[in-house]
């Protein structure tokens, strides 16, 4: 399985409707969605793969994909989302939205 973050323009997709499109996609293992443009994904498909996959039935969205190296990244989150895209089974029943308090940066 592969981490993946998925940046989305919201002039062209609400939130809600790439949610409900992510949970239809059966190349998304889990997913978790902790900023207002921003969704991580887990899933066994390349980047390319997974890209085309979120293009299905939603022509004219705007994104970006990027398959996450927990080695090479860093920034301010909830740990729990650290926890998520470091190992997604640690967060058993992640998807959803997580609060966006108790903010931390990775853990080495």
């Amino acid at each position: 399985m592969h981490s993946y973050l998925l940046v989305f323009d919201d002039s062209t997709i609400s939130r809600q409707e790439l949610i409900a499109h992510i949970d239809r996609l059966g190349a998304v293992a889990n997913w978790m969605a902790f900023l207002p443009s921003a969704v991580a994904l887990i899933s066994p498909l390349s980047a390319h793969d997974l890209s085309a996959a979120l293009r299905e039935r939603r022509s004219g969205m705007r994104f970006l994909l990027s398959r996450l190296d927990p080695k090479a990244t860093d920034g301010l989150l909830p740990a729990e989302v650290w926890s998520f895209l470091n190992d997604p089974a640690a967060v058993p029943g992640a998807s959803g939205r997580v609060p966006q308090t108790s903010l931390t940066r990775r853990s080495a």
